[in-house]
């Protein structure tokens, strides 16, 4: 990336809290300044005019500050395709890939079929581990079809889960794993045989949200994806 007219300084993380689009607000721990908002610079992103908005759609313009130029985070890093969020609870950016693994709650979980999110271990249990979290469709087959939603909001870059197919089934059964829904772009794929236990990992950046389905062939039983979590 290079920006036309002046050599700017690009600082994501020291001037971010100005952006209201992270959700930073005023506290004792941000010092009061006087800055400029520049609008006599232009930026080029990859050969392209890059004029950044916020999430209502207002224009962002770079920030001088003693000779310093900030641009805003948020914008920036979903232009070059590289996750962004904000940690309320740390008060930390996060660029990219976290440092510590999130573990998808039911807040995340959007039920479909016979899937359920359960923190049930007796619901969990598994020859191979008993999770102590996870998503299943423990009372059997009942519609015929396992699917689910997981929303990530762009937010991850890593999906993380264990994958357990009851040795109660008859068949193998393919997962398919789909940005958004069914007819979107296919992310994983996972052929389970009877009693198999798989763990999987895949790139989820850029992702609203999941959509997990598997309609069962023949008499498929219980099916866990034990202690999914990101990154």
């Amino acid at each position: 990336m290079y920006i036309s007219k002046r050599s700017l300084t690009v600082l994501l993380l020291s001037f971010v809290m100005i952006f209201t689009s992270l959700g930073v607000y005023a506290e004792p721990t941000i010092q009061e300044i006087q800055a400029q908002i520049n609008y006599g610079i232009n930026m080029i992103l990859n050969g392209k005019d890059f004029n950044p908005t916020d999430v209502d759609g207002s224009a962002l313009r770079p920030i001088t500050y003693k000779g310093r130029t900030y641009l805003p985070a948020r914008a920036l890093s979903e232009a070059v395709g590289m996750t962004v969020d904000y940690d309320v609870k740390s008060k930390t950016v996060i660029l990219g890939e976290r440092k510590d693994f999130i573990e998808v709650n039911a807040d995340m979980f959007d039920y479909l079929g016979d899937a359920a999110f359960t923190k049930d271990i007796d619901l969990l249990y598994t020859p191979n581990k008993t999770f102590e979290w996870g998503i299943t469709n423990y009372k059997g087959k009942q519609t015929g079809l396992y699917a689910f939603f997981i929303n990530l909001d762009k937010k991850y870059t890593k999906f993380y889960s264990s994958v357990y197919l009851s040795n109660e089934s008859k068949e193998a059964q393919i997962i398919l794993i789909n940005n958004k829904s069914y007819d979107g772009e296919l992310l994983k794929s996972v052929r389970l045989n009877p009693g198999e236990f798989i763990d999987i990992e895949f790139d989820v950046s850029g992702v609203e949200k999941l959509y997990v389905s598997c309609v069962p062939e023949g008499d498929a039983k219980k099916i866990t994806f034990g202690e999914p979590k990101l990154k």
